[in-house]
């Protein structure tokens, strides 16, 4: 819930004196135009870049409280708890953590 702040900065500085709004306005376009069809389709994607990243972070970040054992508990199949769980057996077993740590890189 931290990472949403990055979202209006990223869009702000994509506008911050963009002559493309100026001309718009000057030709006499109504705000609701510019908005959808100049600033929109620029924003578009670098928020999908960001919300993809973030969604990455969540992820590795839950996998990591997992593993400590402060997210959730053993019986749901979370990435974390299945790194937990083989770390005891690595040395006889190392295929239960095998496809686990993989899934990190």
């Amino acid at each position: 819930m931290v990472w949403w702040s990055l979202f209006p900065i990223v869009v702000l500085s994509l506008l911050y004196n963009q002559k493309y709004v100026e001309a718009a306005r000057a030709i006499g376009c109504k705000n609701f135009r510019i908005i959808w069809g100049n600033i929109l389709p620029q924003c578009i994607s670098p928020v999908l870049v960001l919300a993809t990243l973030g969604m990455a972070t969540a992820i590795m970040a839950e996998a990591g409280l997992s593993f400590l054992g402060l997210g959730s508990q053993p019986p749901s199949p979370i990435l974390g708890s299945g790194l937990y769980l083989g770390c005891p057996l690595d040395y006889y077993f190392p295929r239960n953590s095998y496809f686990p740590d993989r899934a990190w890189f």
